[in-house]
């Protein structure tokens, strides 16, 4: 009934030999499924222990966000203002330099003036002189 050890260890081999090109991937495929468990395991334990703070972190990046569109708005409101006062200044810049100009031109002609009754005035204390 019960054979030799050789017996059953041969066939064991002879089993084996036929089957090794199975077991292999096989067993090679049930580490990496495990070695994958693994790590994320570890990966899940370390973002447990981290939700927490990166919670408060989004939180903090959240209303730094708001006060940054604040400000923002803010900038571009000013930017506004002063794009309408630089518009209104070259207007007014414009208006007084036309201005400046006919002042100009009234002080040139006030001068004109002034020297025709200068040239008039001459002429009269010629003529009162020889006459």
């Amino acid at each position: 009934m019960f054979k030799d050890k050789w017996y059953y260890s041969t066939w064991f081999i002879v089993i084996l030999m036929f089957l090794w090109p199975f077991i292999l991937p096989l067993a090679a495929a049930i580490s990496l499924m495990v070695v994958q468990i693994i790590k994320r395991n570890e990966v899940y334990d370390m973002t447990k222990n981290l939700k927490p703070e990166l919670i408060k972190d989004l939180g903090k990046l959240e209303t730094v966000k708001k006060e940054l569109t604040v400000e923002n708005e803010n900038l571009l409101n000013k930017n506004n203002d002063l794009k309408t006062n630089i518009e209104i200044n070259t207007k007014l810049c414009d208006e007084n330099t036309i201005k400046l100009e006919e002042i100009v031109n009234k002080i040139n002609l006030n001068k004109q003036k002034h020297e025709q009754i200068e040239k008039f005035q001459q002429l009269q204390k010629k003529f009162r002189k020889t006459y």
